[in-house]
């Protein structure tokens, strides 16, 4: 239902006004992030190993992540069954994002340097 009522308009155009704070510069959760991160670092754990000296041995991410994207090819999808199986990796993960992000608020200059910098390039 499309919305009724007053609106913003700037140079004809409707402004959708959104408070700073939930604002950010870049995307926190990225896929490749949350694979190396999460999957892979679970994978690894499941896979190490107690050797003969009683030393444990993990297998590298590296390793892991040749092995995964030779044998089902798609890392998205791999992702993806990997979540499903351990659920908490996302909700734990979704509380890293948050300790990252905590604090990373657009303060006003920020703002104001993004705002009149993309309308000096619009006016140019």
């Amino acid at each position: 239902m499309p919305y009724v009522g007053e609106c913003l308009f700037i140079d004809n155009e409707p402004v959708v006004l959104v408070p700073k704070e939930i604002i950010c510069l870049r995307y926190y959760f990225r896929l490749e992030q949350y694979f190396s991160e999460m999957v892979l670092a679970t994978m690894q754990e499941e896979r190490s190993y107690v050797n003969s000296a009683g030393k444990l041995v993990p297998i590298s991410k590296k390793d892991l992540k040749k092995e995964i994207l030779s044998v089902r090819g798609d890392r998205r999808k791999r992702v993806v069954e990997k979540t499903i199986e351990n659920p908490e990796l996302l909700e734990k993960y979704h509380r890293i994002i948050d300790i990252r992000s905590n604090g990373k608020v657009l303060t006003d200059e920020k703002l104001d340097k993004i705002i009149y910098e993309i309308t000096t390039e619009e006016s140019a």
